[in-house]
């Protein structure tokens, strides 16, 4: 399952049908939890990658999104939480690119 070797990354998981996508779950070296998910939405999208987003699992949504504010990096959504206590929200990076942080 995965890659083997230093450095190397280990998919941990695909979703082939969700409402936002295909998801696919990395795991990178010496992480203890699903470090990276690509969403693939089917969509063309800019620069040619077909990925919609990027997904970063955070410690805590109030504290990373107090950070991001001193460098004047601001959510592009308003920020979402499910009743299982997962919250999300949006920021982007300078070409656009949406990046999804998830506590």
């Amino acid at each position: 399952m995965g890659a083997t070797g230093r450095g190397a990354h280990q998919v941990v998981g695909s979703v082939p049908e969700t409402p936002i996508g295909q998801l696919t779950m990395l795991k990178l070296p010496d992480d203890e939890f699903v470090t990276v998910e690509l969403v693939h939405d089917g969509n063309p999208v800019d620069r040619g990658t077909d990925v919609s987003h990027f997904v970063v699992q955070v410690e805590s949504m109030a504290d990373t999104l107090d950070v991001l504010a001193d460098h004047g990096i601001e959510p592009v959504a308003p920020g979402q939480e499910r009743d299982d206590g997962l919250k999300t929200t949006f920021i982007a990076d300078p070409d656009g690119r949406r990046i999804e942080l998830v506590q």
